[in-house]
């Protein structure tokens, strides 16, 4: 069995997932670090150089390396629902958690960042495009998951217990 999380962009994916692993005593998987490695470059600099149909690409030969794992937790990067067919090898790959978090939320912990995110669409910045980008993210989330934890206000170990407790009654 794997355990996948999906959301948004800074919904604690990263965080999440590496506590996780450790607790279970897993391997963890970031797609994107994972893309960026097959690439040779920063994830950046990949789309804009090739654009975002080769990180489409790699991005689908990571999902099924990850998926063909066993005891692995997965961080799917944010637009990785934007891809139904690397939406559907996550969800035969294992549980899907989808970490809900609310747009203001996610604009608050982006402008804590110490790196600017590329923009999924073509809006200036991609603190810009979260209401929109969430709208239409949010349903393909939703249907894929199997389970959906609400992350606002909340703490990474309190986000990895309820998991753990979903996982227990598996």
């Amino acid at each position: 069995m794997n355990l996948i999380l999906t959301g948004y962009r800074c919904s604690g994916k990263s965080t999440v997932s590496e506590r996780l692993a450790d607790a279970l005593g897993w391997k963890t998987v970031h797609l994107d670090r994972e893309i960026a490695n097959r690439a040779g470059r920063r994830i950046a600099d990949l789309v804009k150089d090739q654009g975002w149909q080769r990180f489409r690409e790699l991005e689908g030969e990571v999902v099924s390396a990850a998926t063909s794992m066993d005891k692995v937790v997965i961080d799917a990067g944010g637009s990785v629902a934007l891809n139904e067919s690397n939406l559907q090898m996550l969800r035969i790959g294992g549980r899907v958690v989808w970490l809900r978090t609310s747009a203001s939320e996610v604009r608050a912990r982006m402008r804590g960042l110490d790196v600017e995110l590329v923009p999924l669409t073509d809006a200036p910045s991609a603190i810009e495009e979260v209401d929109g980008m969430m709208e239409r993210l949010n349903p393909l989330y939703s249907a894929a998951a199997d389970r959906v934890i609400d992350t606002d206000g909340r703490s990474a170990e309190e986000i990895v217990a309820e998991i753990l407790s979903y996982v227990e009654s598996c």
